[in-house]
């Protein structure tokens, strides 16, 4: 290696600095501005030289960042030499070892270092193995100027590039961006140079990772906004995700565990500056570590975890300083009187519903009711207006208590009435006259009694109140009565707070409506003006003529547009399908049986108006919107697809191994039908379900033999085998099966391919299957697959039979399948590991290498689909008057391609087929499930949204969507009843 006239021989040692976690990573920037700042302060001045504008934009870029200062008037002095001792002072900056070089003790021996200042730094230097100092090494090289060549290869070492040669130093630098291709590497180096440099280098992924050295070394500006800043439970059933920028919540993916055991996200909301997410849980946190595990927004998943202490009760507080006699008492001889108050846990949240209180009254006997009232009773006596009454309430658990003096005052009364809020689950929801009950909004308000207490109370509130609504042309509200001016109050749940409202319902038109709430007791009232936007109207479609042959039994696509009265096109596939559920849009098909469903689906950017021809026929589509614009189109259906000819073959190795087999199934043959068609796989296999089947016949020469000749629903494969070194040809053809003729060739339709036998002397070289990524537990296997490739490079797989395999780094292999034992896989619990197969042809010798990965990250649901479940859900027809979680039958894949079949028993608990718990999907908890866009009279929704999901009281012809969702994956499909 070049010395260069410093002799710093980089290589005399290998560098320490990814050794244990030796890296002393700065939190903040600040400490990487002090230290750096001290170096450039150091520099004595020399030669100087005019400093670029790239190097004037550098410096100023980290002098705005802090990390360079300048001298006492804040001159970064950028046109200035730069000294051999500074870089190594600064060396130690960028490897995060200046405080362990400035202490290390003075054994350099160098006797031109003159300034004690350095003396620790260019120690430590030397015991890492950075510099064994200038020419014959007596001397360091103390006030020797740094050529540009050097300066980089010490910024190359704080990357991590230690065993970079120096002739390979340009082209390294080139490479990593550091400097531009012809940089004189020659030239002294100026602080100018430097600054532009490690501008660079901090910006730079360190050697083996994907974070940059200013991310490692706490710069701010250089981490990645994708990072958590803050996990911590912030209610009884809610933990909060700070991250220290924006993120694209679109592609975040949010799932929480305790342990090893995965906690359900009933609700995940974002605040408007994507920084924020709080995840409203299934159930109440309780004492644990929890940990999130963020995807999507990054290229590693990102991951945090707190300590959560049990809930419990923080705070009591009577409200008012008034006991009202209680609204069920005998006024004439009054023995109950009625106090507020309130429970909050240590996260402040009202929990007043949630905890049974005691108390004690200088008044009589206390009952504290979970609706936030606490009765005091007397067995005799009576209370008097203005009598002092004491209260005291205690929750013995938590010790909490709250003591008050009361007078005693008149019955209770609804008094006065404040309009909150219109409220809608969904803070995106727009009122609009398409708005359905469903997706029903909430006049909240506030009705407190003569008191100021509040009354939450629906029941009251429906005695006590008046509800006028004028405008029910446009609205009107829940069982309003204009008769006698009532309507339904309801309690509301709002961010954990009980609240009371009207829901609004019957929206019909665009205008505005005025409700009117009165107090019966004081005529108090106040009017809320209701504003209801015009919905979209659907004004004009138009019918397209389909492309291609449709034949019977298969789905007709007939492409649609649909455009509003601004003449703007309504692409909102579900926007559509509720039009249809309205009658905003209907669709008449001539011949069409009534339980055939129509709906608008999209595919590739186009939408489609989709039903099921069931017979060949002309069939008359009419369309016709709530503007009472229509269209029409008349589409023939032809005879039912049969297949005709088999035309070839797909993803089919000619190649056989001797004495193995090959596997044709109907996903490799390439079949027409009658009108020239490819038929698809479930189409042609359809067709061998009794009414045709694919045959092989052979012809001379037995190098290949047929062991299974048919295919058809009794056997779902032609099966060949590989008798004798040499080719053979071998015919497909069709037969048809018919009641009266028997079976017959279908005439023309054969198809003929050459396979051949291949034997090991055939063979001139060998490969193995990539194996790629496997998780480190013993349930999930990994085949090996070594190949063979014959002169003509054409490739066949090898029977185990000829190799033997071994392995490396606690990897098992047996009958060809790699597993991983997740307790002697060198270091794979702590993150990913590479591992070697090696693999031994038996009679050539030749050894063959192949790499993989094992990896601790656990699995995870990757994908879901509802299988059919015969009785229940064959072909997504419900045979019952209800729906369970437990009559679903579930296909659940991971990240690794293992696929589980998941059945949720009457008793609540998931059967896998592998009992093996990190072979389940246990991690993502129970599914949910969602029933939707239900299209019923009589049905009954139950814990909608839950694992416990029922719909019931379902009749036939009924229909609803059925979404299962594990965390962000889901399937949904549409359930139709028997």
């Amino acid at each position: 290696m070049r010395e260069s006239s410093y002799n710093l021989n980089l290589h005399s040692q290998t560098p320490k600095r990814f050794r244990g976690g030796e890296r002393k990573v700065m939190k903040k920037s600040l400490s990487l501005v002090v230290a750096l700042a001290m170096v450039f302060t150091l520099l004595t001045p020399a030669m100087a030289f005019a400093a670029t504008s790239q190097e004037n934009a550098a410096g100023a870029q980290l002098k705005g960042y802090g990390v360079l200062t300048g001298n006492s008037e804040g001159d970064l002095l950028l046109d200035r030499e730069l000294d051999r001792e500074d870089m190594i002072v600064l060396l130690s900056r960028l490897m995060g070892k200046a405080d362990e070089a400035a202490a290390t003790e003075n054994t350099h021996g160098w006797e031109d270092v003159t300034d004690p200042f350095y003396h620790g730094y260019i120690s430590w230097a030397k015991n890492e193995g950075l510099t064994n100092g200038v020419g014959d090494g007596s001397t360091f090289g103390y006030d020797k100027k740094l050529t540009v060549q050097e300066l980089i290869q010490f910024q190359l070492r704080a990357l991590g590039y230690n065993d970079v040669a120096w002739n390979d130093v340009p082209a390294k630098a080139v490479e990593l961006n550091l400097v531009a291709a012809g940089t004189n590497m020659t030239a002294v180096a100026t602080r100018g140079n430097m600054a532009v440099v490690t501008l660079k280098t901090l910006g730079t992924p360190v050697n083996g990772s994907d974070k940059v050295l200013g991310a490692e070394l706490g710069i701010e500006d250089f981490i990645d906004e994708a990072t958590i800043t803050s996990f911590k439970a912030t209610g009884a059933k809610k933990l909060t995700v700070e991250f220290a920028g924006e993120v694209d919540t679109s592609k975040a993916s949010i799932s929480v565990k305790r342990g090893t055991n995965s906690v359900s996200i009933d609700k995940t909301s974002w605040n408007d500056q994507g920084t924020v997410a709080t995840l409203e849980l299934a159930s109440k946190l309780f004492e644990g570590t929890y940990e999130v595990t963020v995807s999507g927004v990054a290229e590693e998943a990102l991951t945090a975890s707190v300590a959560v202490v049990n809930e419990f009760v923080k705070n009591i507080e009577i409200i008012n300083d008034v006991a009202p006699i209680s609204r069920t008492a005998d006024l004439d001889e009054p023995q109950q009187i009625e106090v507020n108050f309130k429970v909050t846990n240590n996260y402040g949240e009202d929990v007043t519903g949630d905890y049974v209180l005691n108390g004690t009254s200088s008044g009589g006997n206390v009952n504290a009711g979970t609706n936030g009232v606490a009765t005091i009773t007397r067995t005799s006596g009576e209370f008097r207006i203005d009598e002092t009454v004491v209260l005291t309430l205690i929750h013995v658990e938590s010790t909490a208590t709250a003591t008050k003096t009361l007078k005693v005052g008149n019955v209770s009364a609804a008094s006065n009435v404040q309009f909150v809020e219109l409220y809608n689950e969904d803070a995106d929801a727009k009122l609009t006259s398409d708005t359905t009950n469903e997706e029903a909004f909430k006049i909240i308000v506030k009705v407190t009694d003569q008191y100021g207490n509040v009354i939450n109370d629906a029941d009251i509130l429906n005695k006590e109140l008046l509800v006028y609504v004028s405008g029910t042309h446009v609205i009107s509200v829940n069982n309003y009565n204009a008769n006698d001016n009532k309507a339904e109050f309801e309690e509301v749940v709002i961010n954990g707070e009980t609240k009371t409202g009207l829901s609004l319902a019957n929206l019909q038109a665009r205008g505005s409506a005025i409700v009117t709430f009165i107090a019966r007791a004081s005529g108090k009232s106040t009017n809320v003006t209701i504003e209801v936007a015009e919905g979209l109207t659907f004004d004009k479609i138009s019918l397209n003529p389909i492309g291609g042959i449709v034949a019977a039994g298969e789905d007709v696509k007939v492409p649609v547009t649909v455009t509003d009265k601004r003449d703007q096109i309504v692409a909102d596939v579900d926007q559509l399908n509720k039009a249809l559920a309205n009658k905003k849009i209907t669709v008449t098909v001539s011949g069409l049986a009534d339980d055939e469903e129509i709906t608008f689906v999209k595919e590739n950017n186009q939408t489609y108006l989709k039903f099921n021809a069931t017979e060949a026929r002309l069939y008359s589509v009419l369309a016709v919107t709530e503007s009472g614009k229509s269209d029409n189109t008349m589409i023939t259906v032809r005879d039912k697809a049969e297949p005709k000819v088999v035309a070839g073959l797909k993803d089919v190795n000619s190649l056989i191994f001797y004495e193995q087999t090959l596997s044709i199934e109907a996903k490799h043959l390439r079949v027409e039908d009658q009108y020239g068609r490819i038929m698809s796989e479930d189409g042609l296999k359809a067709a061998l379900n009794g009414d045709f089947d694919i045959k092989a016949t052979s012809g001379s020469g037995d190098a290949v033999g047929i062991t299974t000749e048919l295919m058809n629903a009794g056997g779902d494969k032609v099966v060949l085998s590989g008798s004798k070194k040499g080719s053979k040809t071998i015919t497909f053809s069709l037969i048809k099966n018919d009641a009266e003729e028997g079976a017959t060739t279908v005439a023309g339709s054969q198809y003929s391919s050459t396979f051949r036998t291949v034997v090991l002397d055939e063979i001139k070289s060998f490969e193995v299957a990539g194996i790629g990524t496997i998780f480190a537990d013993p349930s999930y296997t990994k085949d090996i697959k070594v190949n063979g490739i014959t002169a003509d490079g054409k490739k066949v797989e090898l029977p185990a039979a000829q190799y033997n395999v071994d392995s490396d780094n606690g990897v098992v292999v047996k009958e060809n399948l790699i597993t991983i034992d997740a307790t002697n896989a060198n270091g794979v619990k702590d993150g990913d590991v590479t591992f070697k197969v090696y693999v031994t042809i038996n009679k050539t010798g030749d050894v063959l290498e192949a790499e993989g990965t094992a990896t601790s990250k656990a699995p995870k649901v990757a994908s879901v689909s509802i299988e059919n479940s015969a009785g229940v859900l064959a072909d997504k027809v419900l045979e019952k008057d209800s729906l369970a979680v437990e009559d679903l039958t579930l296909k659940v894949k991971d990240q690794y391609g293992k696929e589980l079949v998941i059945t949720k028993q009457a008793d609540g608990e998931s059967k896998f087929p592998n009992d093996n718990p990190r072979n389940t999907a246990t991690s993502t908890g129970e599914p949910t499930i969602v029933f939707s866009s239900i299209e019923s009279d009589s049905a009954t929704v139950a814990k909608n949204g839950t694992n416990d999901a029922t719909i019931s009281n379902l009749e036939s012809g009924d229909k609803f969507n059925l979404t299962v969702r594990y965390g962000s994956v889901s399937a949904t499909i549409t359930v139709t009843v028997k």
